[in-house]
């Protein structure tokens, strides 16, 4: 994951038993690999990395396998070259030649609240 500019407040490495308070609140941790369909490389949240996001003055935790670091990029519309990827603003081509996506926080941040009130729906039901 690259963090992009003006979102990404701060992030740790919970310790074990998922201990690791580093505010004040309670905040909604989405995990990105359930949100984007995808298998976890650590499953467990000691073995991965918290994000402290804020966007719309909304707050939440992103739990990440890893973050690769901070670069200047130019940023292309995955929506005008390609399709609408939910959660996904665009995508960038590295120096390796790898392409790296750039994450919507706000989007993510929506993204989880409308699986949240669906996962409460069907357990209600």
């Amino acid at each position: 994951m690259r963090p992009r500019a003006g979102c990404c407040l701060r992030s740790w490495k919970p310790r074990p038993k998922g201990r690791g308070a580093v505010t004040d609140e309670y905040l909604p941790i989405i995990k990105l690999h359930e949100l984007l369909d995808m298998p976890p490389n650590n499953p467990g949240f000691e073995e991965g990395i918290m994000v402290i996001l804020e966007s719309d003055n909304q707050r939440a935790a992103l739990f990440v396998d890893d973050l690769v670091g901070q670069s200047q990029v130019v940023i292309k519309s995955l929506e005008a070259n390609y399709r609408k990827v939910d959660g996904v603003s665009g995508a960038t081509i590295l120096g390796t030649g790898r392409v790296a996506l750039i994450l919507d926080v706000s989007e993510l941040i929506g993204m989880h609240k409308t699986r949240s009130k669906l996962h409460l729906k069907s357990m209600l039901a």
